[in-house]
């Protein structure tokens, strides 16, 4: 939601933290039985109390968990293996698209929007295509 380093070819604001939450945000609003599991290293030192507590009140209740923190996480695709264990747990969420800015961190590029460019006009768009399941890079 944010760049990990301010980056000096953007205005100041996109470098702020969760400069990106309020885009997030809309897009989270329009589908309203879309959740948020978070996977950001974030969760290492909060409590899901604490996560939820940095989205708006209107939505707190949809961040439903956070991935658990395996020891091979830092190696590639280890983000996707703690959703994966997330969602072996929670079978109820078999459908599931990547918000990341580390592709290294995703064996399943088909299931990932990347951020690296932060969250933006196209990453929002194609965030939308994949929740309404008009994107054919996530019906594979």
């Amino acid at each position: 939601m944010h760049p990990l380093f301010p980056r000096k070819d953007r205005p100041g604001k996109e470098s702020a933290p969760f400069a990106y939450l309020p885009r997030l945000s809309a897009v989270l609003r329009n589908y309203p039985h879309t959740y948020v599991v978070i996977s950001s290293t974030w969760r290492v030192n909060r409590t899901l109390k604490e996560l939820k507590a940095l989205f708006p009140l209107d939505l707190q209740d949809r961040i439903i968990g956070s991935t658990p923190i395996l020891d091979d996480s830092l190696r590639p695709g280890g983000r996707e293996a703690e959703a994966s264990s997330w969602l072996d747990l929670h079978p109820e969420h078999s459908s599931w698209i990547a918000v990341d800015d580390c592709a290294v961190c995703w064996f399943s590029l088909s299931k990932l929007i990347l951020c690296d460019d932060g969250f933006r006009e196209e990453e929002e768009t194609e965030l939308r295509s994949a929740i309404e399941g008009r994107s054919s890079k996530f019906s594979k």
